[in-house]
């Protein structure tokens, strides 16, 4: 017990100077209830939950996740997390499942198409992905927050800059506050230094709108 205690204060000291999402290090090799995984020494992105929990979402660098105790990885201090990538098919089913498609059938927008064009580097469809943004609410503003950042790393540094080179400063301005949303932070709340270090040409532009 009083190991957990010592835990709790060491990873609520990070959180308060270093957002919500650690760099982190597998102690032991741990399969996840979806059967997904994580092997000893493998680095992982650790999402810290609002609630004081000793289950935590974690990121392998493929963009595969689920929930692990504290107590299988290491948080590694004041080290910027690891470049996610997004398992574009799985992005693809979900956004394709019928509960969703039928949650957006409500408002008339074809999200399975959007998502699926985006993910055939479709920058039109980016474009209508963001421009649902004050469309959408309750259960869909849900559903297109956790699909932003899957959507994000699933460009290259140079796809994005060009989206966003065609996008007026109204867009650009109501992209980036967008990015600052607490509800869009996951898993990735400190966005600046994620886009500086990952999509920098993008970040150039990104910046001005901050």
């Amino acid at each position: 017990m009083k190991k957990l205690v010592i835990i709790f204060l060491l990873l609520a000291n990070y959180s308060k100077s270093s957002g919500q999402e650690f760099l982190a290090k597998m102690k032991i090799s741990t399969e996840c209830p979806n059967g997904l995984t994580f092997c000893k020494d493998e680095l992982i992105v650790a999402f810290k939950p609002f609630e004081q929990s000793i289950n935590w979402a974690v990121w392998n660098s493929n963009g595969e996740n689920c929930y692990l105790d504290t107590t299988t990885f290491q948080i590694i201090p004041n080290k910027p997390i690891i470049k996610i990538t997004t398992n574009c098919p799985i992005l693809k089913y979900t956004a394709c499942s019928e509960p969703i498609k039928e949650d957006f059938k409500s408002i008339k927008v074809d999200y399975c198409s959007i998502v699926s064009r985006i993910i055939d580097k479709d920058t039109k469809a980016l474009t209508e992905f963001f421009d649902l943004i004050p469309k959408v609410d309750a259960a869909l503003a849900e559903i297109h927050a956790e699909d932003t950042w899957p959507i994000i790393n699933s460009l290259t540094d140079s796809e994005l800059l060009f989206w966003l080179k065609t996008l007026d400063d109204k867009r650009l301005i109501r992209f980036t506050n967008y990015l600052k949303a607490e509800f869009v932070a996951y898993p990735i709340t400190r966005y600046a230094e994620y886009l500086d270090l990952y999509y920098h040409k993008s970040y150039i532009v990104l910046k001005k709108y901050q």
